[in-house]
């Protein structure tokens, strides 16, 4: 970045386009502060006002803060004092999209195990299967199932069936949820 002339008029288009004096100075490689003169010197019209409600939407929707700055005219810096001036705070995940993303990430745990280590595949498995079965009778609108109390009064008897029940409710499961996404891919 050389102290030259500069042609102003692609930066005063992105302007008013609503990019930031950084955004334009980092795609014409020039100094920011430049930018910036230039724009107060000629009084450039500004582009779109920002929608903070929009914004604040997005990170407390999940969204990272970093990506927002990136797909919009405000600079990181501003969003983040702007985050800490209002108390934004993201969702905590909760109810049936927390025990789908409980599922999914149980899932990617199982298929990522090293088949010679039946200890873990065992953990992760069990707590698939519950998770599993909550998810799916929490979908049907049916009460939770106690496990523990569940599964401390099984007995030999019991076993069979309840194996049955792992099985048919990870066949549900992986039906309504896994199989048919793959169905749709190309």
């Amino acid at each position: 970045m050389e102290n030259q002339q500069h042609d102003f008029t692609q930066a005063r288009h992105l302007f008013a386009l609503g990019l930031s004096y950084r955004q334009i100075a980092r795609k014409l490689d020039v100094l920011p502060s430049v930018i910036k003169a230039q724009a107060l010197q000629q009084q450039w019209p500004t582009g779109t006002q920002t929608n903070w409600r929009q914004l604040r939407a997005r990170f407390e929707r999940g969204e990272n803060i970093t990506d927002i700055a990136n797909s919009c005219t405000v600079s990181l810096s501003t969003l983040r004092k702007r985050k800490r001036r209002e108390n934004w705070s993201q969702v905590t995940i909760t109810g049936l999209d927390a025990l789908r993303r409980s599922v999914s990430a149980l899932q990617t745990a199982l298929d990522s195990t090293p088949e010679d280590d039946p200890v873990l595949t065992t953990r992760i498995s069990t707590a698939l299967s519950m998770a599993a079965a909550r998810l799916s009778r929490s979908e049907k609108g049916l009460a939770p199932i106690e496990f523990d109390a569940e599964i401390s009064g099984i007995d030999d008897a019991d076993d069979q069936q309840a194996v049955a029940e792992l099985a048919r409710v990870m066949h549900d499961w992986r039906v309504d949820g896994v199989e048919k996404v793959e169905e749709q891919k190309p």
